[in-house]
């Protein structure tokens, strides 16, 4: 590993991403949605690595939040809607009424989001692949869902780790430049989770 980013990444230790260092002033934000609150629930592991699923959740919850400006994100934890309880919506294809109405009662929210982390390599190269449904609490429509893969060593994702890079400079987390994103697991799947908050947003 490059020394320099070796020692970036020793420094950024301490500073968690969820809960930020000092950033600077963002741009006008540039995305929107028909949703005003999301609930999205905690994404399915099915990695080797525990945890995955629920950094995953909320590093995508934060980037939705970032991306939109006005959307609210509510994380629902594993078990929290009754209705998803023993139950795969992602494998199965569909979700239960039940559920989109406890979501809506509960969380007062007007899109569902469920999803999955399905294979994750926290080695070099970085891989993840995820899956996940937006759904309309009004009347079940799905309005986004996406399977897709994301490999560090792809020169597909290395130019999309640059785009992302070259519209978040001014933030603290690029402060290292955009070979952290290829290297770091953390930085890696906040990338991922920015791609998939812009997909879903331009989407819905």
């Amino acid at each position: 590993m490059n020394r320099n980013i070796l020692t970036a990444l020793v420094a950024v230790g301490g500073c968690a991403i969820l809960m930020g260092c000092t950033t600077a002033q963002a741009p006008p934000v540039t995305v929107t949605t028909n949703y005003r609150r999301v609930c999205l629930v905690e994404f399915a592991d099915r990695t080797q690595y525990s945890g995955t699923g629920k950094r995953f959740t909320d590093l995508l919850a934060r980037q939705i939040v970032q991306i939109s400006g006005d959307v609210e994100v509510v994380v629902a934890p594993a078990g929290a809607l009754t209705e998803l309880i023993g139950r795969d919506p992602i494998r199965e294809g569909r979700v239960p009424l039940k559920a989109l109405i406890e979501a809506q009662n509960l969380y007062g929210a007007d899109a569902l989001v469920v999803g999955s982390v399905d294979a994750h390599n926290p080695y070099w190269s970085p891989s993840v692949r995820v899956s996940l449904k937006v759904i309309d609490v009004s009347d079940g429509t799905v309005t986004f869902q996406s399977s897709e893969g994301w490999d560090a060593g792809s020169s597909r994702v290395q130019r999309d780790i640059m785009s992302y890079y070259k519209r978040n400079r001014y933030k603290d987390e690029c402060r290292f430049g955009p070979d952290v994103f290829t290297v770091s697991p953390r930085y890696f799947l906040l990338f991922v989770a920015d791609s998939v908050a812009h997909r879903m947003l331009t989407s819905t």
